[in-house]
Formats: C-alpha cells, sequence, structure tokens
C-alpha cells in the first residue's frame, strides 16, 4: 500500500483544503479542466457576437430555472478580453446580454 505523502507547509496558503499530494493533483486537474471550459465558453460568445449575434447568458442553480433573473447586466465585446464578473451574482440568477 503506498502512503500519500503530507503537504509540505510552504504550500498550505495554496492548497488550504488538501490533505496530501494526491490531493493537491486532484485540484490541480480540475481547476485546469474548468479553466478550458470557461476559455471554450468566452471563444464561443465571441465569436457568435463578432457575427452580429446577440448572446444571452443566463446563470443559476439547479431548480431555479424558471426564476426570473435578479441580476440583469449588458457587456459589449470591444475588447480582446472577455471578462465576466459572478462575484455580484454568486446566490443570484444571472443574466448578461453580449453583443458586439
Amino acid at each position: 500500500m503506498k502512503r500519500s505523502k503530507h503537504v509540505p507547509e510552504e504550500y498550505r496558503d495554496y492548497f488550504q483544503h488538501e490533505d496530501n499530494i494526491e490531493e493537491i493533483e486532484e485540484t490541480i486537474s480540475h481547476d485546469n479542466a474548468f479553466a478550458e471550459d470557461t476559455q471554450k465558453l468566452y471563444s464561443l460568445i465571441k465569436d457568435l457576437c463578432e457575427r452580429g449575434e446577440k448572446v444571452e447568458f443566463v446563470a443559476c442553480w439547479a431548480g431555479t430555472e424558471n426564476i426570473a433573473p435578479e441580476i440583469e447586466l449588458y457587456q459589449r465585446t470591444t475588447s480582446n478580453d472577455l471578462m465576466i464578473d459572478f462575484s455580484s451574482g454568486r446566490d443570484a440568477t444571472l443574466k448578461i446580454t453580449f453583443e458586439k
């Protein structure tokens, strides 16, 4: 049986919830997958807007799909970087409309 290596103290600030190296590797893998998926979403939104499409993006928790958005934002996609600030609607139903 392989023993798990504990997280060195110098990394504790970065990995506060992981107890061993294996859990750190799993967290990093998950975070990389999340970053790739987020980049794909941003690229899709920007590509659609470049073609003149208006994109409506709705974020909500499961079971709240039929509730009207509590926060509505409008964003133009004129810069090279598309920034979506989800912090204001972390627990709310959020609707963002994107246009070029």
